[in-house]
């Protein structure tokens, strides 16, 4: 009974710590929603403004994507300004529109992989203007078509399983348990959320199967296929030494290696339409 406990605790504490992980990945990722407040004509304003976008075909708007923010007071004005990201041209000023509690705006939609950075300025009855989100900032939206919901939501949940025995790995490599179990259970969920379902949404998103070495520079992709070769290489020692000590350095590295896929925010370097030759580049 004490054992079971002690496997529970540990499973819990696992399970605790892959969620911290996939929150910190969340938040930091560079297609997450940049969020804030400003005070307008008085008034304080929250918003939040989107960093990706599905391609989804609305019956009204098309492929646009819709900026949205809270309705400001009445007689402020929102422009929303916008250019494609890398091109050398001015911004694309373009009026906002209330509709209900809500003022709205429409960036015309791209190709997938395209991007644009957006900003938007409200003007008060006065004449002064406040930025959202501030100063000289902008917001960099990429478009991607929609991705199927049979491949998603498996991959989510083959990664973060890989993810729990990842981590439970590594915490038997300190309390002297047997690895074998954890080890492999990361390698298989690693392979089919990853190495199978992963290629499999980005060719739904973006087109292409795989952007990573030898054929791009997407960060995402080479951390992954880096994170497979290290526990291949893990599960491999764990199964010909006797001792199972003697190859917890290969498992530490191998837990270091898919740390760095959720650490390292997801989509860096990832796939972004080049308008002036028509292709999708990879890399920082």
């Amino acid at each position: 009974m004490k054992k079971v406990m002690k496997s529970v605790g540990l499973w819990l504490l696992a399970l605790l710590l892959t969620l911290v992980t996939l929150v910190y990945q969340r938040l930091t990722g560079p297609t997450y929603p940049v969020s804030g407040e400003v005070t307008v004509a008085g008034e304080v304003l929250e918003y939040e403004l989107a960093r990706s976008h599905g391609r989804v075909d609305d019956p009204k708007y098309g492929k646009d994507h819709m900026v949205r923010i809270p309705a400001p007071p009445e007689g402020v004005d929102g422009v929303l300004y916008w250019k494609r990201l890398g091109v050398d041209e001015p911004f694309t000023p373009k009026m906002m529109f209330r509709s209900g509690d809500e003022m709205l705006g429409t960036l015309p939609a791209m190709p997938p992989a395209g991007k644009v950075v957006y900003h938007i300025e409200l003007i008060e009855p006065d004449g002064s203007h406040v930025g959202l989100p501030g100063g000289e900032e902008t917001i960099t939206l990429r478009f991607k078509d929609p991705e199927p919901g049979w491949i998603l939501i498996p991959h989510i949940i083959a990664m973060f399983l890989a993810l729990l025995f990842g981590i439970r790995a590594l915490i038997e490599v300190f309390t002297g348990e047997n690895m074998k179990v954890a080890a492999w259970g990361t390698l298989i969920f690693l392979f089919v959320g990853g190495m199978v379902l992963g290629p499999l949404l980005q060719k739904a998103a973006f087109g292409d199967y795989w952007t990573g070495w030898p054929f791009g520079g997407d960060v995402t992709d080479n951390k992954l296929a880096l994170a497979f070769i290290a526990w291949v290489v893990a599960v491999w020692r764990l199964s010909v030494v006797e001792n199972q000590r003697k190859a917890r350095v290969f498992v530490v590295i191998a837990c270091l290696v898919l740390f760095s896929i959720f650490l390292i925010p997801h989509s860096l370097g990832g796939s972004t339409f080049n308008y002036e030759t028509g292709s999708v580049d990879t890399g920082l």
